[in-house]
């Protein structure tokens, strides 16, 4: 459940989902993710153990047949693509490498429960649905839709230096930014640490521009 809130709210960090889903708390953890997580894991409650196992397992199955079909579309009209390492068989050398795995995984699909099937199916065309959905909203505008690491890579190369500064709208960074005002207004603020250099003039290290004696 843990591992699937922090997936939501990094998504809607990134612009794929709402941006209010990627609201934390004061302690970092993500509040609207880990409400859907739990709301997933009520639903599931009515399932045995094995019933999960076997929806668990057909949504992985579904998802491999997808990652083989774009591979073998991928062979066949876009083999120009430059890529870091490529099988060395042809087309249909493919489709017979994929052949005994996709055979599997189909045995794998209808030996399970027929309930499990229709569930694990009505589960995969509701994602397809919700993408759509999604993208409709961002063509509206009816949510807000932000993906803030690229904001902050496009503030970062307005600075000279080649410092990383992270903006307070970041949802997680804020909870980290607000502990350091609060060592600030403690210890006061912290002065920057003192770069070393060489003078032109003397052979004396410089901390900071203050010649050391």
């Amino acid at each position: 459940m843990s591992s699937d809130s922090l997936q939501v709210a990094g998504m809607a960090e990134r612009g794929q989902l709402p941006f209010f889903l990627a609201k934390r708390s004061k302690y970092g953890t993500p509040t609207y993710g880990i409400l859907l997580s739990a709301t997933g894991v009520i639903c599931l409650g009515w399932l045995s153990f094995t019933d999960i196992i076997q929806m668990l397992n057909i949504l992985y199955c579904i998802t491999e047949l997808i990652e083989f079909s774009a591979f073998l579309y991928l062979r066949k009209y876009r083999s120009d693509i430059h890529r870091p390492y490529k099988i060395p068989l042809g087309f249909r050398g493919c489709c017979v490498m994929l052949f005994f795995p996709s055979l599997l995984i189909l045995v794998v699909m209808f030996t399970s429960s027929l309930i499990i099937i229709i569930l694990s199916l009505t589960l995969s065309l509701s994602g397809i649905a919700l993408y759509y959905a999604l993208e409709w909203a961002k063509k509206t505008n009816r949510w807000e839709f932000r993906n803030v690491f690229e904001e902050e890579e496009m503030r970062g190369g307005d600075n000279e230096d080649d410092t990383f500064n992270i903006s307070d709208e970041t949802p997680l960074v804020n909870h980290m930014n607000g502990q350091s005002n609060e060592n600030e207004d403690q210890w006061g603020p912290l002065s920057p640490s003192p770069t070393r250099s060489i003078s032109q003039d003397s052979n004396k290290p410089n901390y900071g521009g203050t010649e050391v004696l």
